[in-house]
This record gives C-alpha cells, structure tokens and sequence, in this order.
C-alpha cells in the first residue's frame, strides 16, 4: 500500500464454535458482534481442519481457540470495494 492509502480498522471480541458440513465433517466458526464489524454483516468466517479431525478433536481445537484468541480485526483499505468511502 502507498502512504497516501486510507484505511478503516474494524475490531471485535471473539469466540470459536464447532459446526458440522451436511456430511458430518466438522470445521470451526469465528463467532463475532456484528455492531463491531459491520464489514462481516450476513457473513462469517470458517475454518476448515485436517481431513480426518473428529468431532471431539474439533472441540478441542475450539476450546484452545477461546481460551487463547481475544479480538479479530479486519482492515481494509480504501482501494476496496468494502471501504466505506462516505466516512
């Protein structure tokens, strides 16, 4: 990016929750307040695991993801189509 690039951060407190493909094939979502990222409305971000991981291992996974991720934060530059250019 050039120094003459504007840029808006948005930040939110996080949790991780395991959910399941129609398949059964668990994976992870990034639960977060919508207030705090209006960029992630009628959105989410998932995370897929290793082939393979079981239900209880995504449980797992997930519970070290909340005991140790606080915040996400997104920023977005205004050469983006999701910069708000009114602002």
């Amino acid at each position: 990016m050039t120094g003459s690039s504007k840029a808006r951060t948005e930040r939110s407190r996080v949790g991780f929750s395991v959910k399941e493909f129609s398949d059964g094939t668990p994976w992870i979502m990034l639960d977060q307040s919508p207030k705090d990222m209006p960029s992630l409305n009628d959105a989410f971000i998932g995370f897929d695991l290793p082939e393979g991981t079981t239900l209880d291992k995504a449980q797992q996974i997930s519970n070290f993801m909340n005991e140790h991720l606080r915040n996400v934060s997104m920023t977005i530059f205004d050469t983006h189509p999701l910069y708000d250019h009114k602002g």
